[in-house]
């Protein structure tokens, strides 16, 4: 069963510092996007605050891309024995586990 999130795409939005992630389309009453979470700037670590917030926007395209990686790699090895997919299948199974909050 498919774990319940708020729809993508996810936008990133920067305001002072901070960094918003916001879901397109389902607007606030200040007319910005739904905030999916908020990640705080400082100037120690703005690389890496912008960096994280670019991440998790992506998160519903990754999910995304992955579901539809493993089903290749599925019927990849439906199609043939070739086992030197197996550890990618794997790889792919716990990261969709984990995104829905299974345990792989």
């Amino acid at each position: 069963m498919r774990a319940k999130h708020t729809p993508g795409p996810w936008i990133l939005k920067e305001y002072d510092g901070d960094y918003e992630i916001c879901a397109e389309g389902n607007t606030q009453h200040d007319g910005h996007g739904w905030n999916i979470a908020t990640v705080h700037g400082s100037i120690s670590n703005d690389g890496d605050s912008r960096s994280n917030a670019k991440l998790i926007a992506a998160a519903p395209d990754l999910l995304s891309a992955l579901e539809h990686a493993l089903a290749a790699l599925d019927d990849a090895m439906k199609n043939h024995t070739h086992w030197i997919y197996a550890d990618a299948q794997q790889e792919a199974l716990q990261a969709i586990a984990k995104a829905e909050g299974r345990t792989p």
